[in-house]
């Protein structure tokens, strides 16, 4: 059954009072475009909102917050001396060069930065004496375990060796990362030389 409230023509435009053609189960094409119009726009809030609540905890990175990221980089502030032989020790980079958000400890030598894709890197100039066969190598430790060993620098006698890493990882926001170096002396202990630009460690979000 139709019935006409207003009238229509083909040129004309809806004004919400026409009727439609009644269809199965007694509902109007009018009625069944309305429904599915709600349930649309009920779905796309309900979308929003657990889109929200999913990503309520995740920094978006924005031009504002993308220049207050974690990031940091330290030096050593002196020649760290009686490192043990061929023993990896941990660096005491305690001169800060910057530490943008403030989560690098520089008393335990240790960054904590937060949830997310970090990447890390760290370098050492690692003197003594050393045999010409001697190898020193930089790591860098999560949580006091290897996360990654750089490639083995040949030791050259008596001028040690200047040693780097880099990598990536993904912390959970209470994971902390460290920097460690070891030589293998032919007699006594190594020493981390803070002298020249060969030594850093540093890291940020990415």
């Amino acid at each position: 059954m139709t019935s006409k409230i207003s009238a229509m023509t083909a040129a004309s435009a809806m004004d919400g009072t026409e009727a439609f053609e009644t269809v199965q189960g007694g509902a109007t094409r009018k009625g069944l475009v309305s429904q599915v119009v709600t349930w649309v726009l009920a779905t796309l809030k309900a979308s929003a909102a657990e889109a929200k609540a999913a990503t309520s905890a995740v920094k978006f990175l924005t031009p504002s917050n993308l220049a207050n990221r974690s990031a940091f980089a330290a030096v050593l502030a002196g020649d760290q001396t009686g490192v043990a032989d061929n023993t990896a020790t941990k660096a005491a980079f305690a001169t800060e060069v910057y530490d943008r958000a403030s989560d690098y400890d520089n008393s335990l030598y240790r960054w904590t930065p937060p949830a997310g894709a970090v990447r890390l890197s760290a370098q050492l100039r690692l003197d003594g004496t050393a045999l010409a066969t001697a190898t020193a190598y930089v790591a860098i430790y999560k949580n006091g375990s290897i996360l990654r060993v750089g490639t083995p620098i040949a030791a050259i006698a008596a001028n040690g060796a200047r040693s780097s890493v880099t990598t990536t990882d993904l912390a959970n926001g209470t994971d902390y990362y460290e920097a460690f170096g070891s030589l293998d002396t032919s007699a006594g202990d190594a020493t981390f030389t803070a002298a020249g630009v060969g030594n850093y460690f540093s890291g940020e979000q990415i």
